[in-house]
């Protein structure tokens, strides 16, 4: 019996090592004669421990492969991949509930294509994840062709970034819906789509006038960010409203229907117009959107009181 089906044991896992190093433990669940065999196992194991019954392999959906693989492969909730993968799997939402033999090439591209403001990294793990689908329904079976590798992933040049005019932005604050509400958020903070959308109740400090990004891909992105007086209001409405409820995709949609020929990314390009229109100084605008300067004195040893951030984005 030369396959061995095993799982990763969590609780024996988070008990450190000998030198006080973590690694992951594996339980055995049994030992088969055939690959085959030892792989139905493991499947029917996956499907009493999701509380998904037997299932008709033909009828699976993307989310089901998704839930199947995924539970087996990204066991580390923490891990980098994980965060990335978990990330990209929500971009499909789509797919969610489509019989992977229903899907076709065009249905891929769609989302994809719906996807360009955003850069290209990520673009390429809603690929990966789409392939790690593929891949497995091929290998099990079900279908014949992966679609995945045929996607093409076209991002924007951030230089194609447009800001919004003043007369856009005027318009913002006649309107005064929650989409309008929201994007003024964006265009005088200055943050990404999904920093606001991912913030903490516990990184915000409305009463102080600023709110904390504590996650970001690069050192410059963790930061403290100050709230303009003029969009206080709409702050605590967001906070109220919307923190936790409301999607990355969702904002995709409905900015889009405000602003067609703008990307959800042009926010953080207005901000950075008006507050250089304003004659704020170039390594504050840099410190409230989480730009490098390029001086490793200034990115690594400067540190900046609230005060003359709350001036910049009040200067606008």
């Amino acid at each position: 019996r030369p396959y061995i089906v095993t799982i990763t044991d969590k609780k024996a896992s988070l008990k450190p090592n000998a030198d006080g190093s973590y690694s992951v433990k594996r339980k055995v669940l049994g030992y088969f004669e055939k690959k085959a065999d030892a792989e139905f196992f493991l499947t029917e194991y996956n499907h009493k421990r999701l509380n998904v019954p037997s299932f008709n392999y033909s009828d699976l959906t993307f989310k089901k492969i998704w839930d199947i693989w995924a539970e087996r492969e990204l066991t580390d909730p923490n891990a980098s991949r994980t965060k990335s993968y978990t990330a990209a799997f929500k971009k499909l939402t789509p797919l969610y509930n489509k019989r992977i033999r229903d899907i076709r090439l065009f249905d891929l591209q769609n989302i994809i294509d719906e996807l360009g403001d955003m850069s290209k990294s990520s673009i390429n793990n809603v690929k990966i994840v789409m392939g790690i689908v593929f891949e497995w329904a091929i290998k099990n079976d079900i279908i014949e062709k992966d679609y995945s590798q045929y996607v093409e992933c076209k991002s924007k040049d951030v230089k194609s970034h447009q800001p919004l005019t003043h007369k856009e932005v005027d318009g913002l604050w006649a309107i005064n819906s929650n989409i309008s509400i929201l994007i003024l958020i964006y265009c005088y903070t200055g943050v990404r789509p999904s920093e606001l959308l991912e913030l903490s109740k516990s990184n915000i400090h409305i009463n102080e006038k600023y709110f904390e990004i504590v996650h970001a891909k690069t050192a410059a992105g963790i930061r403290t960010v100050p709230i303009a007086d003029k969009i206080i209001p709409y702050f605590k409405w967001f906070v109220n409203e919307l923190l936790g409820k409301y999607e990355y995709n969702d904002y995709i949609y409905y900015f889009k229907k405000e602003f067609p020929l703008h990307t959800p990314h042009d926010t953080r390009s207005t901000f950075i117009s008006f507050a250089t229109e304003a004659g704020n100084d170039k390594i504050l605008i840099q410190k409230i959107v989480g730009h490098k300067s390029g001086d490793v004195t200034t990115d690594i040893y400067t540190k900046l009181e609230l005060k003359p951030l709350l001036k910049v984005v009040n200067s606008i």
